[in-house]
């Protein structure tokens, strides 16, 4: 799924997905400006989330993620102005994090 819904300025929501199979959500819904709700996702197998949220202006809230397996998660909230909650996220494969909540200060 890396950078499948990228820069889909217009798109407000995103479907029920079945997720439970991929492995990288790298850049998924970065620059998703108009994103302002995203479901419940199983990510219990991705390893790559970098970018995952980058540039989503719009997006509040976040669902529970199951981040046990990311390794990366670079710049992943960058540009999430309006970002003001997150679930608590399970770090303990992270090796970068660079820019994670760069330009997120509502966070």
């Amino acid at each position: 799924m890396c950078e499948m819904f990228r820069d889909c300025n217009s798109l407000t929501t995103i479907p029920q997905l079945n997720t439970s199979n991929v492995t990288d959500m790298y850049g998924v819904f970065s620059n998703c400006h108009s994103l302002t709700t995203i479901p419940q996702l199983n990510t219990s197998n991705v390893t790559k989330t970098g970018y995952m949220f980058s540039g989503c202006y719009s997006l509040t809230t976040i669902p529970q993620l199951d981040t046990s397996k990311a390794g990366d998660m670079y710049e992943m909230f960058r540009y999430c102005y309006s970002l003001n909650n997150i679930p608590q996220l399970d770090m303990s494969n992270v090796s970068g994090t660079s820019f994670m909540f760069d330009y997120s200060a509502s966070l």
